[in-house]
């Protein structure tokens, strides 16, 4: 971005060519400026836009990563026996593989100003990088559970599985709520262009056309009933 004049970059239109006025700018001088000016407020504008969609994308991707991090690290500060080294060494293994994890999706954020589709489409990962396991390589996941099948297991001991797929449960409803507005949405528009369609053609078909459109209507309104019904369900049976 050009920033020859980025000391007027924070002044409204206004201010601008009062500042140009006081200063006697010449009339073509002064054009000139304001239009590079505007041009570089443009671009600064779409870069804080994409700042922060690439940082609220990145978040929600990587808020399933931080919270198994958080676990981990909770689980390391519980000291246990002193038999628990072989305990030990594998979650400071999966930590650190988490750590690594958390750097590099925040360079891909910060320096690569690409989002978590775009980096899991050039890398072609597996399940289409949906999910931050999916970002491990098998190999390192093979080291990091050969640590944890060492571990000596004890009755009634909970045992840590490590690179589940799990998404927290505050995550998870706010995605369903979005895929449940999304699907609400889609059908209202097909549903508008569906009647705007049937009066636009009732001069030539007859009103039959406009029975049909609401009648369209309603099965759509049905079939995100049992959209509901199901989405809902699996919700329940997740939580």
């Amino acid at each position: 971005m050009d920033t020859s004049y980025k000391h007027y970059i924070k002044l409204t239109p206004n201010q601008l060519h009062a500042r140009l006025v006081a200063r006697k700018t010449p009339p073509m001088q002064a054009e000139h400026i304001k239009k590079i000016v505007a041009e570089q407020q443009a671009m600064l504008k779409s870069e804080n836009a994409r700042t922060i969609q690439l940082t609220r994308l990145w978040r929600e991707f990587t808020e399933p990563l931080n919270t198994e991090r958080e676990n981990v690290q909770g689980m390391l500060r519980y000291k246990g026996s002193e038999n628990d080294e072989a305990r030990r060494d594998a979650l400071e293994a999966y930590l650190t593989v988490l750590n690594a994890l958390k750097a590099k999706m925040t360079n891909h954020c910060k320096q690569d100003r690409k989002t978590p589709t775009m980096i899991a489409s050039e890398k072609d990962l597996p399940n289409d990088g949906t999910h931050w396991t999916d970002w491990i390589p098998q190999k390192i996941k093979g080291r990091v559970l050969d640590l944890f099948e060492q571990i000596e297991r004890k009755p009634k001991a909970k045992i840590k599985i490590p690179f589940q797929r799990l998404i927290p449960a505050d995550l998870h409803a706010k995605q369903v709520t979005r895929l449940k507005n999304r699907t609400l949405k889609d059908l209202a528009a097909l549903c508008m262009a569906m009647i705007y369609m049937g009066f636009t053609m009732m001069t030539e078909v007859g009103v039959g056309y406009i029975w049909l459109a609401m009648y369209t209507c309603g099965a759509y309104g049905l079939a995100y009933q049992v959209f509901d019904y199901f989405v809902s369900s699996a919700t329940k049976t997740n939580n």
